[in-house]
């Protein structure tokens, strides 16, 4: 079976970055991208899940703080 080639369109960079900065900062060491297409805008969906912190921070994150679209 053959990989499809996903493109999302006009993402906000700064939005992104400022996102992936903050999720870094509170200790995540990794993320789960999805896309979601759109006419207008495509939208990324950003979700971190508890085991990608490190385990410093593991018990001070809020799971549904960081889990939201740009």
């Amino acid at each position: 079976m053959a990989k499809e080639k996903v493109t999302l369109r006009k993402i906000p960079i700064r939005i992104l970055i400022d996102t992936l900065v903050e999720i870094y900062e509170k200790g995540a060491d990794y993320i789960d991208v999805v896309g979601i297409p759109d006419d207008t805008r495509d939208e990324i969906g950003i979700m971190v899940r508890e085991e990608y912190y490190t385990s410093d921070l593991e018990n001070e994150i809020d799971d549904n703080e960081l889990n939201d679209l740009i």
